[in-house]
């Protein structure tokens, strides 16, 4: 408990590209699991989030207000200057959706989707403070119906993924879980500015199911690239993925340590996962915006910094 406290206030301190090493060294994830108990949190954008130490998503959050604040920080760019609701797919135990909701505040809705029994239980205990937060028990494909979802180990609450292959794999680790396409639902959204897909390699399935959403909003997309589950979840590559973008008019970036990194034909053999940030090409001006904040908050001590809390609940 001491040592856990002793490293928040540290992490305070420090910027993200210190802050997390610093973390895994002196409260590193094992630990965490040991302690396993309940914590309340303030997100970096002001909202307060409950979850449990031993989740690895919670964890993060924990610690440091946040899991991924490099999203965080793109889509606080993007809220300034595109107006309209924010999609998640892949809502976890709203690590994100809570600060995506601060972002937005009265100016649109967050619309998450979390087919997970449990981390949907964690979203609708957060929800009572956040009226602009719509849940969804529902997994995101390409088509409507029902599928099977392999559920996740425990404490790895983000692993959670729909799949065909379930051999191998015991019955009580799968759920039948209800499919919707993002298209079904566009009567229920205002305008999309954002979007955020992180679906263990059905990613391609999301986005082939929200191509007429994609073509009529235009949203800057944030969305996990893994050439390893896309080529066993959705036997596609990254190559795929990446003209699926360049026929919707779209230029592709990876979310880099630091900064942006443009993505062309010639450069998609990573074999390792990363995140992409995908802008229409009306939109293309944003990303010079977005690469100077992310160099700036990850080696600039973020109480040195503007706050992007845009009001504290």
């Amino acid at each position: 408990m001491i040592r856990f406290k002793i490293v928040t206030f540290v992490c305070k301190l420090l910027p993200p590209a210190i802050a997390q090493t610093f973390r895994n060294l002196m409260f590193p994830i094992g630990l965490a699991r040991k302690e396993n108990r309940a914590f309340e949190k303030e997100a970096i954008t002001g909202s307060k989030f409950k979850g449990e130490l031993g989740d690895y998503h919670s964890y993060r959050f924990a610690v440091h207000g946040y899991f991924d604040w490099r999203n965080i920080i793109i889509a606080h760019t993007i809220c300034k200057v595109k107006t309209g609701d924010i999609v998640e797919v892949g809502a976890n135990v709203g690590t994100e959706t809570i600060s995506y909701s601060d972002l937005l505040e009265n100016r649109g809705v967050v619309h998450a989707f979390e087919p997970l029994p449990i981390n949907y239980e964690a979203l609708e205990k957060l929800q009572p403070n956040y009226p602009n937060i719509i849940i969804y028990k529902k997994a995101i494909s390409n088509q409507s119906g029902v599928a099977t979802f392999q559920i996740p180990p425990e404490k790895a609450s983000g692993t959670g993924k729909l799949t065909e292959e379930v051999e191998g794999i015991a019955n009580e680790n799968t759920l039948e879980v209800e499919t919707l396409t993002l298209d079904s639902l566009s009567p229920s959204f205002q305008n999309i500015s954002f979007m955020s897909i992180d679906t263990e390699g059905h990613e391609p399935f999301v986005l082939e199911g929200a191509r007429q959403l994609i073509a009529d909003t235009k949203p800057a997309i944030i969305l996990e690239v893994s050439p390893k589950l896309l080529r066993k979840y959705a036997k596609q590559t990254t190559k795929e993925v990446f003209h699926y973008f360049k026929e919707m008019e779209y230029e592709c970036f990876e979310i880099g340590f630091s900064s942006l990194q443009r993505v062309t034909a010639s450069n998609l053999t990573k074999k390792q996962s990363s995140n992409w940030l995908c802008l229409h090409l009306s939109d293309i001006s944003i990303s010079k915006t977005i690469n100077r904040n992310l160099k700036i908050r990850t080696f600039v001590p973020w109480y040195l910094l503007s706050s992007i809390k845009p009001n504290s609940r």
